[in-house]
């Protein structure tokens, strides 16, 4: 396991760890950086199909970060997909799978 993202987000610390077994990663969040909160599975597995893309796996590495509105979103790349947007870019490889982006829908970063 190891940290996929971090950020200080309203005065609470959260840490995404990726957990490939689990389907995504998992979320904690402290006040403290002492006292944690587990809140299980955070970014998770997402099917999308755009432009040709197969993407049904797991989310591994990646980033977090707040965008100009406020808002929280992690940028990954699914860990098992092999099947990218050639359409996109006729020259990409079939594993030219696109980083994916999903942003928070709550303040606690919970809902994704």
């Amino acid at each position: 396991m190891s940290v996929a993202g971090a950020l200080t987000h309203k005065g609470v610390h959260h840490t995404f760890q990726g957990c490939p077994a689990s389907g995504g990663w998992s979320h904690s969040s402290s006040s403290d950086l002492v006292h944690w909160t587990d809140h299980g599975r955070g970014v998770h597995i997402h099917n999308e199909t755009y432009m040709g893309m197969a993407s049904h796996s797991e989310p591994c590495a990646g980033f977090v970060a707040v965008d100009d509105n406020g808002t929280v979103c992690a940028g990954y790349r699914q860990c098992g997909s092999s099947h990218g947007t050639t359409g996109l870019n006729p020259k990409a490889q079939p594993q030219d799978v696109p980083m994916e982006l999903r942003c928070a829908k709550d303040e606690n970063l919970t809902q994704w």
